[in-house]
């Protein structure tokens, strides 16, 4: 390190006698990721960012801002490095949560008071074209801030997202490695299940985002709720055993159709009975049924857990809403999923309830949805990975990140495939168009060509036979529809588990890619 302000003494601490001359990697908090990041700067000349969140769960969250300083021949020659702290990163995006919202509600309520003073002012000609003209204003800037909030929000997932995809293909790694020591068959089940927490977390904030302005389309069939119920115990079954609980299902003998989508019913019902495994203490019981009563189809789910006051069944479904046994944040979320359940079930037209009869006395949600009188339920199929991929591939794995790289080479050679790796589009170009590989996962956020524009470049020569699959932390619909416009066959949003890559290159014949 060469010059050192004083705002970087007092945030690491030292003096600037302590830090001039020094290694950087050797001085600054997580300066090895950034070595890598230096050398692209060097190279390319463009500035880049970097967060690195301490690795041993204190919750401090570093992040990097650097960019080149140009000699003469707009060369780069020195690099610039601002560093700022964050020392309780997920408190920080709780707040920040909170901030959007009691800022939407101001922007309400700024926006009602402008009605107002329009109505008020209704005989004054000069004075209402004023008025409008404010309004106009202030709908177009409320506009931009929701605008702003929602590019704001997807970088955020595709921030979190992209750390959690080498950490989910670790823990993939090590549950093959079939390793005898309990120890790290332990540790590897807590990463594997705090990575997917945290991707429902940020599935679940966008997922509200969306609904509020009306950007969530259902695809309705004809449900069988019971058997969507059936699936739902399924998927907490790991959950369900780790707390030795106790299941009880009363299911009717025939069909209970409703017209929804299953994959939004899946989700308000996985939510459901997932938060009554957490909240009940080991060994309980959870009862669920669900029959047709009048002209509804209503799930019953009652568990003999910690229940629930008064004062938390009045706000049990608001936003960030917490009861008061989970304070101490040892079941964690942000208060998403309960408010998540109650939209979703009234984009189909129902309603959701809640019921306890006190704290320690369990609780019972009930979900009614409008029944069907007579119709058969559209066959919902279950993805499940093979068993064993028959068929070796040859991949070429195309990401700008070592870690991800690195742990999708280990994982996909573990499946039993051959696995080349490019690091950015140009060279992901170059080796699609002449490595005779069946598939590629590209990521979209690469330096020099994007994955956007390398796959359309592979498309434009020639390359028609390689299965182009993307890769991203952005996972909205119109980032889905971009890459299938620039010649991506399939769309995948980090973290993707072993079982999807398994299905995945398991079927490739469904892309009708000429072989």
């Amino acid at each position: 390190m060469t010059a050192v302000n004083a705002a970087f003494c007092t945030l690491l601490g030292q003096a600037r006698a302590e830090l001039l001359g020094k290694p950087f990697c050797e001085m600054i908090p997580g300066a090895r990721a950034c070595v890598p990041l230096l050398d692209q700067i060097y190279e390319t000349g463009e500035a880049v960012t970097h967060a690195l969140v301490d690795p041993e769960g204190s919750q401090t969250a570093w992040l990097y801002a650097m960019w080149p300083a140009l000699d003469p021949d707009e060369r780069p020659e020195r690099v610039i490095i601002g560093m700022t702290k964050v020392s309780n990163f997920r408190q920080s995006m709780t707040d920040m949560n909170e901030a959007l919202l009691i800022a939407g509600l101001r922007a309400q309520e700024a926006q009602e008071n402008t009605e107002k003073l329009n109505t008020s002012l209704a005989g004054e000609i000069t004075q209402r074209k004023r008025v409008e003209l404010d309004l106009n204003e202030a709908i177009e800037q409320l506009a931009v801030t929701d605008r702003h909030k929602d590019e704001f929000l997807a970088m955020l997932a595709h921030e979190l997202r992209n750390p959690l995809a080498p950490i989910k293909n670790a823990a993939h790694i090590l549950r093959m490695a079939n390793s005898q020591d309990a120890n790290v068959v332990r540790a590897q089940a807590i990463i594997e299940r705090q990575v997917d927490h945290l991707a429902k977390l940020v599935d679940e904030l966008l997922d509200l985002s969306r609904i509020q302005k009306g950007k969530i389309r259902l695809e309705r069939v004809n449900l069988d709720l019971a058997a969507a119920v059936s699936r739902a115990v399924d998927s907490c079954e790991a959950l369900i055993n780790a707390q030795r609980h106790t299941v009880t299902l009363d299911l009717p003998a025939g069909v209970l159709c409703v017209d929804a989508d299953p994959t939004r019913i899946d989700q308000v019902l996985f939510n459901l009975i997932s938060n009554a495994a957490k909240y009940t203490g080991p060994g309980g019981t959870i009862h669920i049924t669900a029959a047709r009563e009048s002209d509804l189809a209503v799930v019953r789910i009652r568990d003999t857990g910690i229940g629930l006051a008064p004062d938390d069944l009045r706000r049990v479904f608001e936003l960030f809403a917490q009861v008061e046994q989970s304070l101490a944040r040892s079941q964690g979320g942000l208060g998403l999923g309960l408010k998540l359940v109650k939209q979703l079930v009234e984009l189909h037209g129902g309603e959701v309830e809640a019921r306890s009869e006190g704290l320690g006395k369990g609780s019972e949600f009930i979900v009614r949805l409008p029944a069907l009188k007579t119709a058969a339920p559209a066959v919902v199929a279950e993805v499940r990975p093979p068993a064993a991929i028959a068929t070796p591939r040859r991949i070429l794995v195309v990401d700008d990140i070592a870690d991800n790289r690195e742990t999708m080479e280990l994982l996909l050679t573990m499946l039993g495939h051959s696995v080349e790796l490019a690091n950015d589009g140009d060279e992901a170009i170059d080796k699609a168009l002449q490595g005779g590989h069946d598939v590629a996962f590209v990521d979209i956020g690469l330096p020099k060509v994007n994955g956007y524009e390398a796959a359309a470049e592979i498309r434009r020569r020639g390359g028609g036979r390689i299965v182009l699959i993307a890769l991203s932390g952005y996972g909205r619909p119109e980032d889905k529809h971009k890459a299938l416009e620039a010649g991506f066959d399939a769309h995948l949003t980090k973290p993707v588990s072993a079982g999807t890559f398994k299905q995945v290159l398991s079927d490739l014949e469904k892309f009708n890619r000429s072989r």
